[in-house]
């Protein structure tokens, strides 16, 4: 067997005391987000026996959940919207344009564990409409102390994550549109789109010729969301399809296939 030396030993035992605390920390922020996962999954059959499409789990908005006990506890809901906007940055007012607009939030405390407190929102009125509207994509529950929150937005899961992506200030991602033929598979060598800005369809409105099979690049706006397509039919009888997408920090490669 292999000796150590008294010093060497130390060493390695404080390199172990050392790392202990991170693993115990990682195995408890999963176990949180499982039983958050767990609460969404009661939610969703209550959104099913109202007919209404499920909500889709969201990283982001769970970690806003935590932000949102973590800075202001329990306070009835006063300030989320100064949290989310700390928490969204400026891009918080991209997802439909207007302050809060595009969230919900349900707020209990001093239940036992998680699936009481979903419980308890299901016999509150308001509450349970947050739960089952049908204008609410994805959503996350937490629990912070004895406080438990969801948190509901009407835009998507990609959306929410494209958002917090650029939250701290208005970054641009290079997109690349290229047209594709749906019989050949090739890129076509030319053809006119037009791509523009959802939330200002009048002011942020490009139009661009593509002259090869690179396709054409534009500098846009991360964490929102364009419609690109082509004005005309180019050749024959396929009508491009047009795409919408939503910009995400590395960019994106959009195909308009004909």
């Amino acid at each position: 067997m292999r000796k150590y030396t008294r010093v060497a030993m130390l060493i390695i035992a404080f390199m172990m005391i050392m790392t202990m605390p991170k693993v115990a920390v990682a195995k408890a922020s999963s176990k949180k987000i499982a039983t958050g996962k767990k609460a969404l999954k009661q939610i969703n059959s209550y959104r099913k026996k109202a007919g209404v499409d499920k909500l889709e789990w969201s990283d982001e908005l769970y970690e806003a959940c935590i932000y949102r006990l973590k800075t202001s506890g329990y306070d009835k809901h006063e300030n989320v919207i100064r949290d989310l906007k700390a928490y969204f940055g400026g891009l918080y007012y991209t997802i439909d344009g207007e302050e809060a607009s595009g969230f919900g939030e349900n707020l209990t405390r001093g239940q036992n564990n998680m699936k009481a407190a979903v419980r308890a929102w299901r016999k509150s009125e308001g509450h349970y409409r947050n739960m089952i509207s049908k204008d609410y994509k994805c959503c996350a529950v937490a629990k912070y102390k004895n406080m438990y929150i969801t948190l509901f937005s009407t835009a998507s899961k990609a959306k929410i994550k494209a958002l917090k992506s650029g939250a701290d200030n208005n970054k641009t991602a290079i997109v690349n549109v290229k047209i594709k033929s749906g019989e050949t598979g090739e890129y076509e060598a030319s053809g006119n789109i037009v791509i523009y800005d959802t939330e200002d369809k009048w002011n942020l409105t490009n139009t661009a010729r593509i002259k090869d099979s690179s396709g054409v690049d534009f500098k846009l706006t991360v964490g929102h969301t364009y419609v690109v397509y082509c004005p005309k039919i180019i050749a024959g009888d396929n009508k491009v399809r047009r795409v919408e997408f939503t910009v995400t920090a590395d960019g994106n490669r959009i195909e308009l296939v004909r």
